[in-house]
């Protein structure tokens, strides 16, 4: 990647121009939620030990 299209990208993350997903995303083993979901997902590793569980404030931005 070219260094201006990087230092583009970095402008456009620093002035909140990028997008959303409307859902979260959920597959391939990878769950993306939010840190309010945390308490509900406690005992998920116990069913589903090959699952990566990401919790963030920035769940819908990751999901797009």
């Amino acid at each position: 990647m070219k260094k201006n299209r990087i230092q583009e990208l970095a402008a456009d993350i620093a002035s909140g121009n990028y997008s959303k997903s409307i859902d979260l995303f959920g597959g391939a083993n990878l769950i993306i939620l939010t840190n309010q979901a945390r308490d509900d997902y406690k005992n998920h590793y116990e069913r589903y030990p090959q699952d990566v569980l990401v919790f963030s404030d920035d769940a819908y931005e990751y999901s797009w």
